[in-house]
């Protein structure tokens, strides 16, 4: 009985019928994890660099704006902003835009004793991509509301200068895997300098002063 038993795990050791089977079974859970991995990663860099070239052309048609007399200054209004918005809101396309949240602000350097070059926001508005595609206007971040006082980063710290700067939001949910990272929150906020570093002046409203 005992030398059966062993001609029996003898034939069991040599034998290869479906093993490759058996080794396919047990690769494809990682060979699927890698997939939408892959996938995932790869829609959340596309977004984020969709997100980055929305957010500069979000400023880049603010600075564009004409220059309009008495004073030949830019001038904005509200719905200068949500055309900006609308036009810069197609370039997330086809990722999805629903959610998406756009801040446009102007920033005034000026010059305080003991503290250096600080930025004031002169004005600021927000537009947001309702969930049927269309704009609507939200409250703007606290830190870019009128008056707030912002950093002013390298290269713009000029008393009386003025530049522009957009922050441009949006929730990335993955396809797969949701529910293990959750939403993703992107984000990317680009200064940018106005036409001869003069302000880009809300209509209706005098330019911010300078000190």
């Amino acid at each position: 009985m005992i030398r059966r038993l062993r001609e029996t795990l003898h034939r069991f050791r040599r034998a290869t019928q479906g093993s490759i089977a058996i080794e396919f079974a047990m690769s494809l859970p990682v060979m699927i994890t890698v997939y939408f991995g892959v996938v995932t990663l790869g829609n959340g860099f596309a977004t984020k660099q969709r997100l980055e070239t929305l957010s500069r052309t979000v400023v880049d048609l603010a600075g564009r704006l004409p220059l309009l007399p008495p004073n030949y200054t830019s001038q904005i209004n509200a719905a200068e902003v949500t055309n900006i918005a609308t036009a810069a809101a197609a370039i997330m396309a086809p990722y999805e835009s629903r959610g998406l949240t756009m801040t446009l602000a102007s920033i005034v350097v000026q010059s305080q004793k003991g503290s250096g070059m600080i930025g004031k926001v002169c004005w600021s508005a927000a537009r947001s991509v309702a969930a049927d595609g269309t704009l609507q206007v939200v409250a703007v971040p606290a830190q870019y509301v009128e008056g707030a006082v912002v950093a002013v980063p390298e290269g713009y710290r000029i008393p009386g200068n003025a530049y522009l700067v957009s922050d441009v939001e949006q929730v990335y949910r993955p396809v797969i895997g949701n529910a293990i990272t959750g939403d993703i929150n992107l984000r990317d906020t680009v200064p940018w300098p106005s036409r001869n570093g003069m302000q880009v002046v809300w209509q209706g409203k005098a330019a911010c002063p300078t000190t």
